[in-house]
């Protein structure tokens, strides 16, 4: 039997979930093929690529209601400490 345990998205990334490798770590022994994913994790990693990184920052140089000017500064600082890394 094989089976896929997914920790999902959008939950908090500085507290891994210890479920997910408890489980899988009894179910080995039952003879189950364990697949765990850490969807979570996936999700950041995506998210904080350069590119789509660059892209928040880029719309965020005009005005917007939801992004303040402090938001912008912050966004605009980042991106060029992602455009010096190489």
């Amino acid at each position: 039997m094989k089976l896929a345990l997914i920790y999902p998205p959008a939950c908090d990334p500085t507290a891994p979930y210890p479920a997910i490798p408890a489980l899988a770590g009894f179910l080995r022994p039952q003879g189950i093929e364990v697949l765990p994913i850490d969807a979570n994790l996936d999700g950041f990693l995506a998210l904080l690529r350069r590119e789509p990184l660059t892209r928040l920052a880029a719309t965020s140089s005009g005005a917007s209601p939801v992004c303040d000017a402090d938001a912008r500064s912050t966004i605009r600082h980042n991106s060029n400490c992602w455009r010096s890394c190489g």
